[in-house]
């Protein structure tokens, strides 16, 4: 590779890493839009309850008919915990029209009245709408990586066709890693080959090594603890490499990914960690990690992004735990 290329190359992937780790405003969880569309859908009800659209000539009996449809509609959204997201949809589209004729003996002002009401309805109907929309979306999404470390969640979201490809269980698995990005081939036969005898890099290997077998079996009370004695023990074993923590976000997921820990070479990560106290019960932190590399890809995709394109994103996940 040329100087130049070098260089563009590095500024692109500065510039991924950068985009990838500013923090957005937080999307709101499921609890927030459900919360929201009940105040939005209780509004809407008490509209149609207590301004009474004034029955005009001819074509009230179906408007009549389309508000009592459109307020069963609503109660349903309340009584029903939104069981039936997609039909409301559809039905809560469609708005309550103007009667052809209003009664002679309106008056104007009665009539941009009634056009008031009718418009209010049809725009509350619009919010409420949107809100089942966003909600129905939201319960379609994959769920965060602190949640998919429990069983129950992933071992259901793994059932799926777009299931992360990480032998959880063993049938969901892709081809061979050596296969998919050179440096896995590589990292096999490096670490199946004996150490080169008396060199820094062996010795420095080795006394790591030593340092996590003397450590990492210790009581400690946090993953913060833990995290900092890992920290303590690899020392500049992975220099000129440095280990940040990262927030990944991106507009194709709901999520975001708080990594604990990521490992840049040029900036580019290659580490992703997650660290954890313990093993716990009923937890796997594999899971979780691999959901955190898998918004991270996302991002990468939606995004087009140049590290993406031009090398892939291999990327190796360690999970830090007890033992």
């Amino acid at each position: 590779m040329s100087t130049s290329a070098g260089v563009a190359s590095k500024r692109k992937a500065d510039e991924s890493l950068e985009s990838s780790t500013v923090k957005r405003t937080k999307k709101p969880g499921i609890e927030a839009l459900r919360e929201e569309l009940l105040k939005q859908a209780t509004s809407l009800l008490d509209a149609f309850e207590s301004k009474r659209l004034i029955r005009a000539a001819k074509n009230w009996e179906q408007m009549e008919e389309d508000r009592l449809e459109m307020i069963r509609i609503v109660k349903d959204i309340i009584s029903n915990d939104k069981q039936y997201l997609e039909a409301v949809i559809k039905g809560i589209r469609i708005p309550l029209d103007f009667p052809d004729e209003w009664p002679q003996q309106f008056t104007t002002k009665q009539i941009d009245a009634s056009k008031a009401i009718i418009e209010e309805v049809n725009e509350g109907a619009q919010n409420v709408a949107q809100l089942c929309e966003t909600l129905l979306t939201s319960t379609k999404a994959a769920p965060s990586p602190s949640l998919y470390n429990q069983i129950p969640i992933w071992h259901e979201w793994q059932k799926n066709e777009n299931a992360i490809l990480c032998l959880r269980p063993k049938e969901k698995h892709g081809l061979p890693l050596w296969i998919l990005a050179d440096v896995f081939r590589q990292f096999r036969l490096m670490a199946n080959a004996p150490l080169p005898q008396d060199t820094v890099a062996a010795n420095v290997a080795l006394q790591v090594a030593y340092n996590l077998c003397d450590t990492m079996g210790e009581a400690f009370l946090t993953d913060k603890e833990r995290s900092v004695r890992f920290q303590d023990c690899i020392g500049s074993f992975f220099s000129p490499g440095q280990w940040s923590q990262h927030c990944i976000s991106t507009k194709s997921e709901m999520y975001d990914a708080s990594v604990d820990d990521c490992l840049l070479m040029e900036g580019i990560i290659c580490i992703f960690r997650e660290d954890k106290v313990e093993l716990g019960e009923g937890h796997d932190a594999y899971l979780q990690i691999a959901r955190d590399y898998q918004i991270y890809i996302a991002r990468l995709r939606d995004n087009n992004d140049y590290v993406l394109l031009h090398r892939g994103a291999p990327t190796f996940l360690l999970c830090l735990i007890g033992m």
